[in-house]
C-alpha cells in the first residue's frame, strides 16, 4: 500500500537515506534528513538541490509536523531519534518498505535473508529470472537501495531483494510473493542483544504473507521461525534429510 506523505523526516544520510529523501521529494513531499554528521559535499549538494533540508544532530529529532519517519538500516530501533518519533506519534518505516511501496504496478518481489549467502543467492535468482526473459533488478542490502531502483526502473517484472535484520526491524506491511530464509547463526548480537531477538527480526520477513505467497526456510530453523512469524503464506523447508511443506 502506498503511504501518502506530506512531510517526512529521514534518519541517516547514507545511500539508503539519500535515496528515500530523493524519492519523497520527487513525489512533492517536504523532507528533512537527520544524521550525526553532515554528509559529503557531493551528496549534500545533490540533496539540497532537490530541496531536501539536511540537519546534523546527535540525538534530537527536529520539530515539525512530520507524517512519516523513514529509517536507514544503520539506525537501530533503540535510537533516540526513533524513540522521539514514536513518542510524537510519527509512523516509523524502513527505507526498504518505502521503496517497495512505490514499486510499479504488477512488479513482484523475491526477498532473501539469512546469516550467510544472501548476496550469492540474490545474484543467482536475478540472473536466472533475467535468462528467462524477465525484467529484473537487484536492490536492498546488496545493490542499490530499493528507493533508488523503483525511481530509476519503474517497468520491472521482479524485484529481487537482499534483506538484512537491520532493515526488517522497522518494516510494517512489507511482504514478498517469495520469501527465503537461507540459514540462521548468531550474528549482529551487538545490535540485537541476543539470538532470539535476531531470529525474531528475520521472521518479520514472513509476517504479512498472503495465502498464495511462498515462504522458504532452512529446515534447521523452520519450526521456531514459523511459530514466530505469523502470516498466511505456504511454508516449505529445504536443506534437511527430508524436505516438507510445513503446516
Amino acid at each position: 500500500m502506498k503511504i501518502p506523505v506530506h512531510h517526512a523526516v529521514v534518519l541517516g544520510c547514507g545511500a539508503s537515506g539519500a535515496a528515500a529523501a530523493l524519492l519523497l521529494r520527487r513525489e512533492g513531499a517536504g523532507v528533512t534528513v537527520v544524521d550525526r554528521v553532515r554528509p559529503g559535499a557531493e551528496r549534500c549538494a545533490e540533496l539540497e538541490a532537490a530541496g531536501v533540508q539536511v540537519m546534523p544532530s546527535e540525538s534530537e529529532l527536529p520539530g515539525g509536523a512530520f507524517d512519516l519517519c523513514v529509517v536507514s538500516p544503520g539506525v537501530p530501533v533503540n535510537s533516540p531519534w526513533i524513540s522521539a518519533a514514536r513518542a510524537r506519534g510519527i509512523p516509523v518505516l524502513a527505507e526498504l518498505e518505502l521503496g517497495w511501496s512505490r514499486r510499479g504496478a504488477g512488479i513482484k518481489t523475491i526477498a532473501v535473508t539469512g546469516s550467510n549467502g544472501k548476496s550469492c543467492a540474490v545474484k543467482w535468482i536475478a540472473e536466472s529470472l533475467a535468462a528467462s526473459g524477465l525484467r529484473v533488478a537487484i536492490a536492498g542490502n546488496y545493490g542499490p537501495p530499493v528507493c533508488q531502483v523503483v525511481l530509476e526502473q519503474p517497468d520491472l517484472d521482479w524485484l529481487v531483494l537482499e534483506v538484512s535484520s537491520f532493515q526488517l526491524e522497522t518494516v510494517r506491511d512489507f511482504r514478498a510473493e517469495v520469501g527465503i530464509l537461507l540459514n540462521l547463526a548468531p550474528n549482529h548480537l551487538d545490535r540485537h542483544g541476543d539470538f532470539a531477538t535476531y531470529r525474531q527480526a528475520k521472521a518479520r520477513l514472513f509476517a504479512r504473507t498472503l495465502p498464495d505467497d511462498v515462504c522458504m526456510v532452512h529446515e534447521a530453523c523452520a519450526r521456531e521461525v514459523c511459530g514466530e512469524a505469523g502470516g498466511a503464506g505456504r511454508w516449505f523447508t529445504f536443506g534437511g534429510a527430508g524436505d516438507f511443506v510445513y503446516e
